[in-house]
């Protein structure tokens, strides 16, 4: 009977405190089993058909989709390696966890955790997207590298835990003027030349433009350029006219 304590203890490491897992777990159950801890399928990463665990608790825990929190865990064993926080957004799959890597960080020697004792916090901010059947998985790497983040744990010294989550939220709601659109009537660029009308919508400055329209007297559109000019220029226009038939 001793020897079989023994066992178990040397094969668990971890155990979530909050959220409340799918498996609880004092650190000293079996919690090698992939992807969750110690349950029904009691299996390894090794074997490709125990990498899922559909048996959803009834340990579940509501959040706000995007929400930050904290995750508390005690260390019972300290070897030194990684842990890592993963999510998966429907069920419990090895490889959406693996798919999903909310944080990695150091794990260094000695059950020592960084909230005192062997306690261990991790804060994360969940995903935004709503979900009901989603999980988060800690993972505890401890086979001594500290460095490389774990990308898949399968075949090397991992421990596993899951808590059961969901995820809720609204769309986001709209008020005012989205980007990009605009209300009501538009006001068109003048320039500020008296009588005339700039209909070049590019030109803001206040300046005359080859596209402005000048407005006579009577309400109607002339060549677009002031009275003052035109009259000068119809002088000039007769003067040369004159002068042409006179060296003839």
């Amino acid at each position: 009977m001793t020897l079989l304590m023994f066992s178990a203890a040397a094969r668990a490491h971890v155990g979530i405190e909050d959220p409340p897992p799918r498996y609880p777990s004092d650190g000293f159950s079996d919690n090698k089993s992939c992807p969750c801890g110690a349950g029904p399928n009691n299996g390894t990463c090794s074997d490709p058909t125990a990498r899922s665990d559909a048996n959803r608790s009834t340990n579940v825990t509501t959040y706000d989709a995007g929400q930050t929190i904290t995750i508390t865990a005690h260390e019972v064993v300290g070897h030194a390696g990684r842990w890592r926080v993963a999510f998966d957004p429907d069920g419990a799959d090895q490889r959406d966890f693996d798919a999903h890597i909310l944080l990695d960080v150091e794990d260094p020697s000695g059950a020592t955790g960084n909230a005192g004792g062997d306690l261990w916090e991790f804060v994360v901010t969940l995903p935004s997207t709503p979900c009901t059947n989603c999980t988060l998985q800690l993972l505890q790497m401890m086979d001594g590298n500290t460095v490389d983040p774990v990308l898949d744990p399968v075949g090397r010294s991992s421990y596993y835990q899951c808590a059961d989550i969901v995820l809720v939220g609204d769309p986001v709601a709209h008020t005012g003027t989205p980007p990009g659109e605009h209300t009501g009537t538009p006001t068109p660029p003048t320039d500020s030349e008296p009588g005339t009308t700039d209909t070049d919508p590019t030109t803001t400055d206040g300046s005359p433009t080859d596209s402005d329209t000048a407005t006579t007297s009577d309400g109607k559109e002339g060549c677009g350029c002031d009275g003052a000019g035109s009259a000068l220029s119809w002088v000039g226009a007769a003067a040369a006219l004159l002068a042409l038939r006179r060296r003839r």
